[in-house]
């Protein structure tokens, strides 16, 4: 193994890690804009042209093949929200990516309170009934002891369903 190609990936590595020794990379790293690519490579591994890795005839193919069978693995991790987020995203990508986790949580709002208001409906719709029938049942008992006590269909169901 040559030099360059140990050095490309010892970069790799400091950039998987997270943990950059270039100056840029580590400002990079700070914002949570760091990602592995040819440029990032190319610059940890001591401002090497990024065109040594990213063409497809270049140097060093086993490297180049590294770096994109590792951005094709995006790592993901789980936010104190509970949010999915890609380790090494940018930060247009994160935006992205919270914008549509928070589409999905106001689809979701929308269809909890669209359940809540047809519930409410059945609801109100229920205690109509209800107080529907409680009348129904007091006009029987009325009628029950208007007829003396003499078993009526209110007295009938006075036994059964008291």
């Amino acid at each position: 193994m040559s030099d360059l190609t140990e050095e490309f990936q010892a970069a790799i590595e400091r950039i998987v890690t997270g943990k950059p020794e270039n100056q840029r990379n580590k400002e990079l790293a700070k914002k949570g804009k760091l990602s592995l690519n040819f440029s990032s490579v190319a610059r940890e591994a001591g401002d090497h042209s990024r065109t040594l890795l990213s063409m497809e005839d270049c140097a060093y193919p086993h490297i180049r093949d590294q770096i994109l069978t590792h951005a094709d693995k995006p790592e993901v991790e789980q936010t104190q929200d509970g949010l999915s987020v890609r380790v090494g995203s940018t930060a247009q990508e994160t935006l992205l990516s919270l914008r549509r986790s928070k589409q999905d949580a106001e689809a979701d709002r929308a269809m909890i309170a669209t359940r809540l208001a047809e519930a409410d409906i059945a609801l109100q719709l229920l205690r109509s009934e209800n107080e529907k029938l409680t009348r129904q049942i007091e006009n029987l008992q009325k009628l029950d002891i208007e007829n003396n006590g003499r078993t009526t269909t209110a007295g009938r169901f006075d036994r059964v369903y008291r």
